[in-house]
């Protein structure tokens, strides 16, 4: 998996700018990168890490402080939370109501709302809810009224931090073609 890594790393920094990573911070880093390989990240969290390490989307110095708050997060997502994000983010929507079309070409509505739920506990994504009454009846006399509890989910300003360093698209497109799929098929 360490040799693995490494070449993970090693292509995104072909493809990717000079990164500019104060020396102290290059060994912490580089460290918990391996680290998740060690835990068995997988592939494309690999490339994501690899992506943020070889700075090709972003022009600031990357800290190890940021870093590891990001690699815990990316390292932790499952594959089909980085579909989803990735959808999401190709589509240029931040609410999971406005990108329900094509979320919709990749997974059921049930499938969507539990993958949604379990993104909650990375702060990449947040929910609202609101009540829509769909029978206005006079309620104060007694009379029974029609509701429903809408939730629909966005991406938060964590989410934007992240999309400036790495691109799901990329990772996901470049992990199917090494696995012989398409990336339809993401």
């Amino acid at each position: 998996k360490a040799i693995e890594a490494r070449d993970i790393l090693l292509q995104e920094m072909s493809q990717g700018g000079t990164p500019e990573i104060a020396e102290d911070d290059a060994v912490y880093i580089i460290y918990r990168y391996l680290r998740a390989a060690q835990e068995g990240a997988a592939r494309v969290n690999l490339r994501l890490l690899a992506q943020v390490i070889a700075g090709k989307n972003f022009s600031e110095t990357l800290t190890a402080d940021k870093f590891l708050y990001y690699a815990d997060i990316i390292s932790s997502l499952k594959a089909e939370e980085i579909k989803l994000l990735g959808i999401m983010v190709r589509e240029k929507e931040t609410t999971a109501y406005g990108a329900s079309k094509a979320l919709k070409k990749y997974f059921s509505e049930q499938k969507s709302e539990e993958i949604f739920q379990s993104l909650l506990r990375t702060g990449l994504v947040t929910f609202y809810q609101d009540i829509s009454v769909e029978d206005e009846t006079d309620w104060k006399a007694g009379q029974k009224y029609d509701s429903k509890l809408h939730t629909d989910y966005h991406l938060t300003s964590l989410m934007d931090d992240i999309c400036r360093f790495l691109s799901f698209d990329e990772a996901l497109a470049k992990e199917y073609a090494n696995e012989g799929l398409d990336k339809e098929a993401a």
